[in-house]
């Protein structure tokens, strides 16, 4: 990658990233890595170094993402600590803003000698073929056992809904794709965790999943006023309805031209799944009394 200044980025390490919004330019930032001591021999728990005490400073840098490339702020020598286990460095060069607002910013290396754990540059939910597909590309990977893709209806609770083997050790961009079947509420997140050799695990920013372009049947009358029935169904299905929390509040095994009476607590603004010949329909029902 080539990044402003004509500096070549080797790649950048999104292990640790961070999301900076500003309206306005940033002169210059400052990583610090803090009480990192180990073993001889052993990884560095920060991932700048390859276990043998010794940080290579020249390679070390700092960079950005601006939406379109990783771009190098280079290094102030004169501001910065390049201390192994306890030290900061200070860019040189300003962070531009322009009129996009958000930028991520990390560490990066300029010749690749700098081993950060892996790279993951990308992780997107997309509808394709009346599936999730799920994409992610890593810049490089450093003992990297395998990737867990995780599911979250909440945020707070998440379930692994699909295993992926990793590459192990790559130092070259590296594609992944897998599709795995619609989830039953709309909207979800996804998010990814890789686990390297010794078990250990790294949990990366999740990602909003929300498609509702495969709404195949639908509720009528919508508004209703509590009794309602499934356009377009030829067979038996199954029908699905969630409260504004995502819990499941009704389930039922229904049949075409079927009327159904909902209780009389129901009112508000729900969401619902129609499952039917191995596809799933999506929508919001408003319930008014």
């Amino acid at each position: 990658m080539t990044s402003s200044g004509g500096s070549d980025i080797d790649h950048p390490s999104i292990y640790e990233y961070w999301d900076v919004t500003s309206v306005v330019d940033l002169t210059w930032v400052t990583f610090y890595w803090n009480d990192n001591s180990h073993a001889n021999g052993a990884i560095c728990p920060h991932g700048l170094c390859n276990g043998n005490n010794t940080l290579n400073s020249s390679d070390l840098t700092l960079t950005y993402y601006d939406g379109d490339d990783w771009l190098d702020l280079f290094v102030d020598q004169a501001n910065s600590s390049l201390v192994h286990d306890q030290g900061y460095i200070q860019s040189s060069s300003p962070m531009s803003f322009s009129a996009k607002g958000s930028n991520k910013l990390s560490f990066g290396s300029n010749t690749g000698e700098t081993p950060l754990p892996v790279r993951i540059l990308d992780f997107t939910a997309a509808c394709v073929n009346n599936k999730v597909e799920l994409k992610w590309q890593t810049a490089s990977e450093i003992n990297i056992a395998y990737f867990s893709v995780e599911e979250s209806f909440d945020l707070n609770e998440f379930v692994e809904v699909a295993k992926v083997k990793a590459a192990n050790n790559s130092n070259s961009l590296l594609n992944y794709t897998i599709n795995i079947p619609f989830p039953e509420v709309v909207p979800v997140y996804f998010r990814l965790k890789s686990f390297d050799l010794d078990g250990k695990s790294t949990i990366y920013n999740p990602v909003a999943f929300n498609c509702k372009a495969i709404e195949k049947l639908s509720i009528f009358p919508n508004p209703s006023q509590g009794t309602i029935a499934v356009k377009g169904l030829h067979s038996e299905g199954i029908l699905k309805i969630y409260n504004n929390i995502g819990q499941l509040v009704f389930e039922k095994v229904i049949f075409p031209n079927e009327s159904i009476l909902l209780n009389k607590s129901f009112e508000g603004l729900y969401s619902y799944s129609i499952y039917h010949n191995g596809v799933l329909s999506f929508g919001n029902l408003i319930i008014k009394r």
